[in-house]
């Protein structure tokens, strides 16, 4: 009931009209100190009042502190970088996961990079969540453009350089079934595993038996012992 509604106002100078609104407080302090037409009768001029204002978010109290809203644009793009980090390592994943056929270097190599690109992951993640930490508390530090910018710049963990080193790694893992399929064609038993190999040395079929270790299948001179080795089997 609006009707048992009572204010009072205990101040050196009371207003004609209340200010209900930022535009309308301002206006009134600017006039506190010069306009007296509406004094209380016999309390004086009172106190002059002055006003000194601090950002808060130079405070070192946190919970004093303004949070600021992270622009649209930079929601949009952390979204997408992280994204393309989430694709990148289901890319590596499925790579690991793929059957090397004996070839434990390329499995070695594959491996070492996939655990070292989660590495770097988890602490370009790390600074990300720092910088954006930093950046609702009002700190200029928290440069998200330039965080982003790093992981697109990056010479080894953008997204374009792990899908290109995985086109790579695939490249030479087919290149390495092409030699598996040749070897093969020309009768030459590949062992994929030891297993293999000391199956073939107790094969009765034949009096000697040649081994080749194929330490790296990379380059020229590697592939041309293979043919070398084909052709003499």
């Amino acid at each position: 009931d609006n009707s048992t509604l009572s204010i009072s106002i205990f101040a050196d100078q009371v207003p004609e009209v209340i200010p209900t609104t930022l535009a309308e407080t301002m206006s009134y302090l600017k006039q506190v100190n010069v306009d007296s037409s509406g004094w209380q009768q016999g309390v004086g001029r009172g106190v002059p009042l002055y006003y000194i204002l601090t950002p808060l978010a130079q405070l070192d109290n946190v919970d004093a502190q303004v949070v600021h809203e992270i622009e649209h644009d930079f929601v949009v793009q952390m979204k997408d970088v992280v994204d393309k980090l989430d694709e990148s390592k289901l890319f590596l994943q499925d790579l690991v996961a793929r059957n090397a056929w004996g070839n434990r270097f390329w499995q070695e190599r594959v491996r070492r990079y996939y655990s070292n690109f989660i590495a770097w992951r988890a602490l370009f993640l790390k600074d990300l969540g720092t910088v954006l930490q930093r950046r609702k508390f009002g700190d200029i530090g928290g440069d998200i453009p330039a965080t982003l910018q790093r992981y697109w710049q990056h010479e080894h963990w953008s997204y374009y350089q792990v899908i290109g080193q995985v086109e790579q790694y695939e490249a030479e893992l087919e290149g390495w079934l092409a030699q598996i399929t040749s070897l093969r064609r020309d009768g030459v038993h590949v062992a994929l595993s030891a297993g293999d190999v000391v199956s073939s040395q107790l094969d009765l079929t034949f009096d000697k038996t040649y081994m080749l270790l194929v330490v790296d299948n990379g380059g020229r001179y590697g592939l041309g012992h293979l043919a070398n080795f084909s052709t003499y089997a």
